[in-house]
């Protein structure tokens, strides 16, 4: 596969049918984003099976946390296009693609059954407070 052209977003510029959106400052750098925000970074894919493998390769990198070493900054930690390039170059070198699209299928199976979870606890909560709201 060929290496991706990776720059930071510039909202002025058109967005091409298979960008794929970075975010690149606070906690959440790393994170793949369905849509630009000014603190990102784009890699310009050239079809859907390179945007879906590098949208794959960058959540799991940023579910593993990968990129929390790589932070630089003192008030608003942010990672740097260079490192995020080499992490990118180095990463995509060693997968097999197949593999390891099943195991962020499962990951992201997961992901949503812990949505699904945390929207039954908070209903459970607000059933509890209505209880004894009704009596006190």
């Amino acid at each position: 596969m060929q290496r991706p052209e990776i720059r930071y977003h510039n909202l002025t510029k058109a967005i091409r049918p298979h960008d794929l959106f970075i975010l690149c400052k606070g906690l959440n750098s790393g994170k793949p984003l369905a849509k630009p925000c000014p603190n990102c970074f784009v890699i310009h894919c050239r079809h859907l099976e390179e945007q879906q493998f590098y949208y794959a390769l960058t959540f799991g990198l940023w579910k593993a946390r990968y990129y929390h070493i790589y932070l630089t900054g003192s008030v608003i930690e942010f990672l740097t296009i260079a490192d995020f390039k080499m992490i990118i170059e180095e990463k995509s070198k060693l997968l097999q693609p197949a593999e390891f699209f099943k195991t962020v299928e499962k990951v992201m199976l997961i992901e949503k059954h812990e949505l699904a979870v945390r929207e039954q606890l908070k209903l459970m909560a607000e059933i509890k407070f209505s209880l004894l709201r009704r009596h006190l």
